[in-house]
């Protein structure tokens, strides 16, 4: 067992981290965001391994459940308008994933290509574009910063990092202690809390 003792110290979730969110010992030790230490960088940790998901090549989806997942709202489309080329079949792509996993794709590889395709029919952009699709730098944070409006969340403080550790200690590491499900439980902690749990790259 990861967690040995019914009620796991801090210093515990340290270990349960780098298995959870492929964070290594050594940057948690560095430290967390800004001039945080100790457990505030502890807490946002253990929120990156939330928001991260290991390597692997997306399941493919059948066409109910790219219907039920992947189909753009009224609402949803609006966000859309100022939108063309990559920048609007990336952005309705990043907005639906997020409200089915509650959390934004790390990038391409977390997209399988039904889902592009499907996706890219409704906007009218060919699918082929999201090769254009920049995942990194100033762009991709002001569209997460505007879908995360539209969806009503809100990036995660060093005060609801806190907040999320001390609800996993007492609710969740006596019932569970396999990684892959404490990470399941705690993205739907997030999503209930209207919060975005961040990953290495934003966290700070």
């Amino acid at each position: 067992m990861l967690l040995r003792s019914a009620t796991p110290r801090r210093s515990e979730w340290l270990s349960l981290l780098c298995v959870i969110g492929c964070v290594s010992s050594e940057r948690i030790c560095a430290g967390g965001p800004g001039s945080g230490t100790g457990d505030h960088a502890l807490a946002w940790f253990l929120l990156v391994g939330a928001g991260v998901v290991e390597a692997c090549v997306a399941r493919v989806l059948e066409l109910d459940e790219l219907v039920e997942h992947f189909t753009l709202l009224a609402d949803e489309t609006a966000l859309l308008r100022n939108k063309a080329g990559a920048t609007r079949l990336g952005v309705a792509l990043m907005l639906k994933f997020f409200v089915r996993a509650g959390r934004f794709p790390s990038g391409r590889s977390e997209l399988g290509d039904e889902v592009v395709e499907f996706v890219a029919r409704q906007v009218g952009v060919p699918a082929s574009e999201l090769g254009f699709y920049d995942w990194s730098g100033r762009t991709i944070k002001a569209h997460r910063a505007e879908v995360r409006r539209v969806l009503g969340f809100r990036e995660c403080s060093v005060a609801d990092a806190e907040k999320l550790i001390d609800w996993l200690i007492a609710h969740v590491a006596r019932a569970e202690r396999r990684p892959e499900l404490v990470r399941e439980v705690l993205l739907g902690r997030c999503r209930d809390e209207r919060i975005e749990p961040p990953t290495p790259d934003r966290g700070g």
